[in-house]
């Protein structure tokens, strides 16, 4: 058998093959207390138009077709124009570990620029994030995400920081590939039409 060094080690240099197998350019921080608290920013810019980045973060309905390990996303009540809840189910995976989650959000929109999401409920003890676009000139936005997560179950804070740090890496990834492949095609159609 395995002694347990050897096994968390063996998981951990599986988690930091893990955390570049997407090809997404993010710049990323984090920080933690002693617990399994972190504060977490993702940003990266882009090709694409700020329209389509907007339309992307926003399309609550839809995230479980593109974000990896969503399994579905659902707005279950509009409180107002941009406050409404959403409930999304999933499965978070590092190695062979895997955490099944629901969350209930209170999202407030300030279109075109901010998302903010905080949890009323579901399966983490604190979930509060932030999306924001900034458009850097005509055919570049760049996307942040902030965030503090407390998963609830008990993580070993040696796997936490990879098990935070890959999801979200390729959660994010993934929201910004389908932005690129819809401001690609809101490109191709307008210069269709203007044939």
């Amino acid at each position: 058998m395995m002694n347990r060094p050897l096994l968390l080690l063996v998981i951990m240099l599986y988690s930091f093959k893990a955390l570049g197998s997407k090809t997404c350019i993010i710049e990323h921080s984090y920080a933690k207390n002693n617990t399994s608290t972190f504060a977490l920013t993702l940003e990266s810019s882009f090709v694409a138009d700020l329209q389509s980045a907007w339309e992307t973060i926003t399309d609550y309905n839809n995230l479980d077709d593109f974000v990896t390990g969503m399994t579905s996303s659902v707005i279950t009540s509009r409180i107002s124009e941009n406050n409404l809840t959403v409930e999304q189910t999933g499965e978070l995976e590092i190695w062979v570990l895997t955490h099944r989650f629901t969350i209930l959000l209170n999202v407030t929109e300030d279109p075109p620029a901010r998302v903010r999401m905080t949890s009323i409920g579901g399966d983490f003890e604190k979930f509060d994030g932030k999306y924001e676009i900034t458009s850097l000139d005509n055919d570049t936005v760049k996307l942040t995400w902030r965030g503090v997560i407390t998963p609830s179950r008990f993580i070993p804070i040696v796997l936490a920081k990879h098990f935070v740090l890959k999801n979200s890496n390729l959660q994010f990834c993934d929201v910004i590939s389908e932005i690129k492949k819809r401001s690609d095609f809101r490109k191709k159609k307008v210069e269709q039409e203007r044939q």
